[in-house]
Parts: structure tokens; C-alpha cells; sequence
């Protein structure tokens, strides 16, 4: 009768753990079949696409089949989101089974030891620290954005180690941003398409990059007047940090429409004002060497 009201116990308490998981965490890695995340690498100047070919089964489980093209990421690796939201890998450079990396129900502050880079560029295991959610603007719009982030060195190495990553995962995107801090590279999402919804730009890695723009230029938006949505282009003829923001006439910031690395080419943006007033405003392209602007005129 004792064993059968401890089991019982057990099953409450694990029942209650199970039922105070948030499972829409899942949202943050989407692992859909078709999926398509496309960076920029630092390290070595090249586009990295990762793509979700399939999925397949692994000792009993249901694993995705992430494959990676061009540059460094040319690995295939499986991915899984377990019972307790945290991401599985398996294959890649996970020694063995399958590894567990980024965990999505953590509590602020939570540091945990991860045994694999989801690049595979690092060899040794960091501690990761979960340092909550924020609201970013991911491809103009704000979304929920989890930060991980370097959790110290493991216990037999020098305190001044300088080894580790860090990572942005957004709700309904993916990893947006990736950064090691052992040999200072990164990674920076271009673009993605997620069940069928392109988000930035998608560039073919066989054809990039063509038709490169002699010069920075910012176009007018069109339509103009516009009502509430408006597209803006602009050219970029180098590999470089550019922002787009949006702001009213008394110099207010109302909207950041992009703020991420770019690769040379030609870009548009959708701008979506519905939850701003009717009047002119005006949208900025800035680089660390040039700053263009436009105005443009909401009439509701």
C-alpha cells in the first residue's frame, strides 16, 4: 500500500511539473518541414543556409533533419524539442547520443553546461546562461526574443577564459543571432522562410552576390501618400551594419524596420503604420559612414 501511494505521489508531482510547462515555447525553434534560415558568418564572409529536409526517427524519438549548405555550415544535424522545451541535437559534432543545447522553460539567470555548438565550430563545451525575454523588432516587427548568453568558464579552466557563445532566438523565427566569444565571430540572420512566410532577404548561394549596387541609396517609399502599408527600398554596395527607422517630425523613433548586418545587394521593406496617426514622417538609412532620408506622408 506504501509503494502504491508513493508511485502515486511521484505521479502527481510529475504530472504538476509537466502541466506548468509552457509549451507554445516550442514557437521559438520552428521545426517544420520546409523551414529555411539563411546567415551571414563573420568569420569567414559567407552565406550559411540551413534548411529542414525531413525528419526521421532516432531510439524511438521524432527527430528533424537540418541540412546546412555553403561555408562552415555544411553539416547535417538532427533536432528535437523534448517533453521539458529543451532543444535535442544529435549527429553534427555531438559525440555519441544526442545533446541537449538551448533550454526554453528555464528560469532568469539559469546556467547550464552545453555539450555542441549549433554552428559546430566550437570543440570544447560552454556554460550557457539564460537571461530572459525581451521585445525586439525582428524583421520590422516586434516579437518576443529569448537571450542566451556566456555563462563563465567550466570549473578546470583558467578564470579568464574567454570562451563561450551567446545567442537571440525569436518567437516564430529561430536564432536570429549567434556569437562566439572564443574567436569573436557571429552569426546574423539574413533572412528565413517559416511555413511559407518569407521574412528579409533570400539570396541563392550560387548566385551571390550579383548585380552589386555602386552606392548607398534610399528610394522613395511608394505609394505615397500611403495608407497604413507603404514599401521602401534602398541599396547597399558593401558588407555592412544598416539600420531603417521610422520617426515623426519631432524626431521621435515610432518604428525600426531593420538593424542588422547586410550583404551588397538591393532591399525593400514593408512598412506597416495602422497603429499611428495620420501626418509625415520620416524614414532614415544609416551606416556607419552615410545617413539617407525620406519623408513620406500617412493619410487615414
Amino acid at each position: 500500500m506504501k509503494k502504491l501511494m508513493v508511485l502515486a505521489m511521484l505521479f502527481i508531482i510529475t504530472s504538476n511539473i509537466f502541466a506548468q510547462i509552457d509549451t507554445t515555447l516550442k514557437e521559438f525553434f520552428p521545426l517544420h518541414v520546409g523551414n529555411l534560415w539563411q546567415y551571414w558568418n563573420n568569420a569567414d564572409n559567407q552565406l550559411h543556409t540551413m534548411t529542414i529536409a525531413g525528419d526521421t526517427t532516432l531510439d524511438g524519438y521524432l527527430y528533424f533533419v537540418v541540412e546546412g549548405s555553403g561555408g562552415l555550415r555544411t553539416n547535417s544535424i538532427y533536432m528535437r524539442i523534448d517533453s521539458l522545451m529543451r532543444v535535442e541535437l544529435y549527429g553534427g559534432n555531438v559525440a555519441g547520443g544526442p545533446c541537449i543545447i538551448y533550454k526554453l522553460a528555464e528560469e532568469d539567470s539559469s546556467v547550464w553546461e552545453a555539450c555542441y555548438d549549433f554552428s559546430g565550430l566550437l570543440t570544447l563545451q560552454p556554460l550557457i546562461r539564460y537571461n530572459g525575454i525581451i521585445i525586439q523588432n525582428v524583421f520590422g516587427q516586434p516579437r518576443e526574443v529569448m537571450h542566451f548568453d556566456f555563462g563563465g568558464p567550466l570549473a578546470d579552466m583558467p578564470k579568464d577564459t574567454v570562451f563561450g557563445f551567446g545567442a537571440r532566438v525569436a518567437r516564430g523565427i529561430g536564432i536570429i543571432e549567434e556569437h562566439y566569444f572564443d574567436f569573436g565571430g557571429a552569426v546574423v540572420l539574413q533572412g528565413a522562410i517559416i511555413d511559407g512566410i518569407q521574412y528579409g532577404t533570400i539570396v541563392s548561394i550560387d548566385d551571390a552576390p550579383k548585380n552589386i549596387p555602386g552606392k548607398i541609396a534610399l528610394y522613395q517609399n511608394y505609394p505615397n501618400p500611403f495608407n497604413p502599408v507603404t514599401t521602401i527600398r534602398y541599396d547597399i554596395p558593401v558588407n555592412t551594419h544598416a539600420s531603417l527607422k521610422v520617426f515623426n517630425l519631432l524626431g521621435q523613433e515610432v518604428a525600426v524596420l531593420t538593424d542588422r548586418r547586410h550583404l551588397p545587394g538591393s532591399y525593400e521593406v514593408i512598412f506597416d503604420a495602422s497603429h499611428l496617426s495620420s501626418g509625415f514622417y520620416v524614414y532614415v538609412l544609416q551606416t556607419a559612414e552615410v545617413k539617407r532620408s525620406g519623408r513620406m506622408l500617412l493619410i487615414k
